[in-house]
């Protein structure tokens, strides 16, 4: 059972628009067997200010309330007006609110993943803990990373990259986020949405500095500029190393002890100042072992450039930090199957998930804010 409660006022000449537009949400609602109630009023005391109350039978009933056609003709609505709804989402007290379950939005697109594993692993994760979960790609996915949606999910799961075109035997083209999807996502983070950062999701938004900011280090396709300073293209390689865990008080490492894997490292920027450590690996991270990115991706295949006589390369693989006001984790193991299977990944992967879901951590971000730069 999920409860919400929407308060949204129109701007000055916009009531009869956004009570139209309310009644046609609340017509299209009835015919959704899982909306147990979709209630609209006007306060009394502010004409043109409008509360809904919603009940839901289950998450993936309001999942679906959220996909219909009559919510993006709303959405359309709110645009045109320029509303952003105050929204309060409720769990019942009493017998209604016995098995309430973490819920969790999976996020990938941008970059090839082994799909199945990859969900394999989320599910066998969720499953052990009780958890729910949903999976959502781009550019779908980027309606949800809106601060009108923090709280709908207890945490979000980044495998993705956003922001840069990416296809075999072409140079990576960095994309700026559209109009509107830096300040929303911005917003949702200035909200407390907890989020964890897997892998290659490192390069995100490679033409928004502060994204890197926002999640403690950036993978370079391209050559680029972080912190005003140019940086040439990032370089990769498998290896078969040692995670090693370099804080076993924090909750992200609880019951983690030392663990091999053979996965994709990277030769990238991490802003240690932002953020703090919790794994390291005890590869070697020499330069001429990695392979250029950007020459591999655009040539299709490497033509023998490396890193060699770059600056040197963090062996940090794992650290949490703050964006907005919401705690985040990033883990860098997570390139392939034999990672995803791997039951102490999937433990990390877990604990990371209710790290940032937790009450502490949350608070701990309320307290240590850090406004992420927009573009």
């Amino acid at each position: 059972m999920l409860g919400v409660l929407a308060s949204l006022t129109s701007p000055a000449g916009g009531r009869d628009r956004l009570a139209a537009a309310l009644e046609d949400l609340r017509q299209g609602s009835e015919s959704e067997p899982g909306t147990l109630m979709f209630s609209v009023h006007e306060d009394r005391d502010r004409p043109g200010t409008f509360h809904v109350f919603e009940r839901y039978a289950s998450d993936s009933a309001a999942q679906a309330h959220r996909a219909s056609q009559a919510m993006v003709r709303f959405r359309a609505a709110l645009v045109e007006l320029e509303i952003r709804p105050e929204l309060h989402f409720l769990n019942p007290l009493g017998p209604d609110a016995s098995g309430r379950r973490k819920r969790v939005l999976v996020v990938t697109g941008g970059h090839r993943v082994a799909l199945d594993d990859f969900l394999a692993a989320i599910a066998a994760v969720c499953d052990d803990r009780g958890w729910v979960w949903a999976h959502t790609t781009h550019p779908v996915a980027q309606d949800w990373l809106r601060e009108e949606h923090a709280g709908v999910w207890d945490a979000v799961l980044l495998h993705d990259i956003p922001g840069l075109r990416l296809k075999r035997g072409e140079a990576p083209v960095p994309t700026p986020p559209s109009p509107g999807t830096a300040e929303a996502l911005v917003g949702l983070l200035e909200r407390g949405q907890g989020l964890v950062v897997l892998h290659h999701a490192l390069s995100a938004w490679p033409a928004w500095e502060g994204w890197a900011e926002a999640i403690g280090g950036r993978f370079l396709y391209a050559p680029g500029k972080l912190r005003g300073q140019a940086l040439p293209s990032s370089g990769y390689r498998m290896a078969t190393h040692t995670v090693m865990v370099v804080d076993p008080e924090h909750p992200v490492t609880a019951g983690i002890e030392n663990f091999e894997v053979q996965d994709e490292l990277y030769f990238a920027p991490v802003l240690t100042d932002r953020v703090h450590p919790l794994l390291r690996s005890n590869a070697d991270f020499s330069g001429e072992l990695f392979q250029d990115t950007y020459d591999e991706v655009s040539h299709g295949v490497s033509t023998g450039v490396t890193c060699a006589g770059r600056p040197a390369a963090s062996d940090l693989v794992g650290w949490t930090t703050v964006a907005g006001c919401s705690p985040v984790v990033y883990l860098q193991p997570g390139d392939g199957p034999s990672t995803f299977a791997d039951t102490t990944f999937r433990r990390l992967l877990g604990n990371a998930l209710e790290h940032v879901a937790s009450a502490d951590a949350r608070a701990h971000a309320m307290a240590n804010p850090y406004p992420v730069p927009l573009p």
